[in-house]
C-alpha cells in the first residue's frame, strides 16, 4: 500500500491510445513495448525534473504528456488522469486545478468518481530494473483526490488495469489485460471503497478477450468491451448481477471496441475504430453508426448525458456530437490539432475533453464552442 502526495512532477511517458498504446499493442505483446517505455523514462530522467509553468488552455509548458481520462460529478467538481502518474482536480469547474502525483513509477489510464469525495483511478506500475515488467494497479480516494491509496491487484502477472468505473462510494468495477504466458482480459470489483478487490472474470486461454472499457448503471447492471482473440473482432459483455456472471452480446464486426457508455439499462454506445455502436435494448442488438471519414481519424471515447445528447472524440482534435441518440453526428470545432482521449458531460450543455499535450477543453453550449480550460 502507498499514498500519493501533492506537488511532485513525474516525467514518465505512457504511449497514448491514439498511437501504439496498450489497447492496440496488447495483441502483439506488452513486453516489447515496455522497452520503449523504459527508454523514454531513462531519457526523461537524464534531462532532470521538468519545470512546470502553465497558462490557461495551453496545458503544461515544458512537460508534454497525455491526459487519458476525465470525470466530473457536477458542474464544479472534476478530475483528470495524466499518463505520467498524476491526477488533476478542480472544485470550480476547471478555473483552477490542483495536482496530486502518485508515488512510484506509475502510468494512469482512467479516473472515475461516484461523488465529490469518493473516486478511483486505474493504471499500472513499471520498473527500469526489469525490462518489460509492469503490473496492474488501482487507486482509491475518500477525500476528493487529495490523497490516494494504492492497491496492487493480481500481483503475480504483468499487464494493466485499463478502465475503472465508480458505481457508488464503496463499489467500483475495473477491467484490464494481464499476462502470465499470454494476454487475457480480467474484471475486478470492490465493495469496500478500494480496501480490497475481488477477481470476477479471468478469461485465460489461447484465444481470449482483452477488455478495455466498462460502465455500470446501478450496482447490478453493467457492460464491458474489448477485443476477442478468437474472432479477431470487438466484443461486448454484459452482467445483470454485479459482475458475478458475464454474457457475450452479439455485435457487428469491428477490429476493436475501446470504450462503452450507458445512460440507463437500455440506451448505450461503444466507440469502435471509426464508428460508434449503439443499442436501445440493453445490448441485445447493436447497430454500427458511421461517424468518421478519413484514414487518420479514429474514435477514442464516447460520452452521453442522456438518451439523446452525446459526444465522441478522437485524434487530430476531432469532436462529434449528436442530438438524436447517435442516429446522426455533426463535427464540432475543437480549436486544437492534438489527439483527444476522453470526453465527459454533466449536462446537455457543459462538458470537458482532454488529450495529448495536456490539452483540456471546456464547453458550456453543448460543444458549439470549445475553449481551453487547462491547469
Amino acid at each position: 500500500m502507498g499514498e500519493a502526495g501533492e506537488g511532485r512532477v513525474v516525467t514518465r511517458l505512457r504511449r497514448p491510445r491514439t498511437y501504439s498504446g496498450p489497447r492496440r499493442a496488447i495483441m502483439i505483446g506488452l513486453a516489447g513495448l515496455m522497452v520503449l517505455l523504459v527508454v523514454a523514462g531513462v531519457a526523461a530522467a537524464a534531462r532532470g525534473p521538468a519545470h512546470v509553468a502553465t497558462q490557461r488552455g495551453a496545458g503544461h509548458q515544458g512537460m508534454s504528456t497525455v491526459l487519458t481520462d476525465v470525470s466530473f460529478t457536477d458542474a464544479s467538481h472534476g478530475w483528470i488522469a495524466g499518463q505520467a502518474g498524476y491526477v488533476l482536480r478542480t472544485s470550480d469547474g476547471g478555473a483552477t486545478w490542483t495536482k496530486t502525483t502518485m508515488s512510484g513509477r506509475v502510468n494512469l489510464n482512467s479516473v472515475s468518481f461516484a461523488d465529490s469525495t469518493h473516486g478511483y483511478a486505474s493504471g499500472n506500475w513499471w520498473t527500469i530494473e526489469y525490462l518489460g515488467k509492469a503490473g496492474p494497479l488501482l487507486f482509491s480516494t475518500a477525500d476528493g483526490g487529495a490523497t490516494w491509496k494504492k492497491s496492487r491487484v493480481l500481483p503475480s502477472v504483468n499487464g494493466e488495469m485499463d478502465q475503472v468505473v465508480a458505481v457508488d462510494a464503496d463499489t467500483a468495477c475495473a477491467v484490464g489485460a494481464v499476462s502470465e504466458i499470454q494476454y487475457y482480459g480480467v474484471v475486478v470489483r470492490t465493495t469496500s471503497g478500494g480496501s480490497s478487490w475481488q477477481t470476477q472474470l479471468k478469461q485465460s486461454g489461447r484465444k481470449t478477450t482483452v477488455l478495455t472499457g466498462v460502465d455500470f448503471v446501478g450496482a447490478e447492471t453493467g457492460w464491458a468491451c474489448g477485443y476477442s482473440g478468437q474472432t479477431g473482432h470487438g466484443v461486448v459483455l454484459a452482467t445483470s448481477d454485479g459482475g458475478t456472471t458475464w454474457r457475450k452480446q452479439p455485435t457487428p464486426q469491428s477490429t476493436w471496441f475501446l470504450q462503452i457508455c450507458f445512460v440507463d439499462a437500455e440506451h448505450g454506445w461503444a466507440s469502435a475504430d471509426k464508428s460508434v455502436l449503439r443499442t436501445t435494448d440493453g445490448g441485445a442488438t447493436w447497430t454500427k453508426v458511421a461517424v468518421v471519414h478519413g484514414q487518420d481519424k479514429d474514435i477514442e471515447d464516447v460520452s452521453f448525458f442522456d438518451a439523446e445528447h452525446g459526444w465522441a472524440v478522437g485524434n487530430a482534435g476531432t469532436i462529434w456530437a449528436t442530438t438524436d441518440g447517435g442516429a446522426t453526428w455533426a463535427a464540432q470545432k475543437s480549436g486544437v490539432k492534438t489527439g483527444l482521449q476522453a470526453v465527459c458531460f454533466v449536462s446537455a450543455q457543459q462538458g470537458w475533453a482532454v488529450g495529448e499535450e495536456s490539452v483540456v477543453l471546456k464547453t458550456v453550449d453543448g460543444g458549439a464552442t470549445w475553449v481551453g480550460s487547462g491547469p
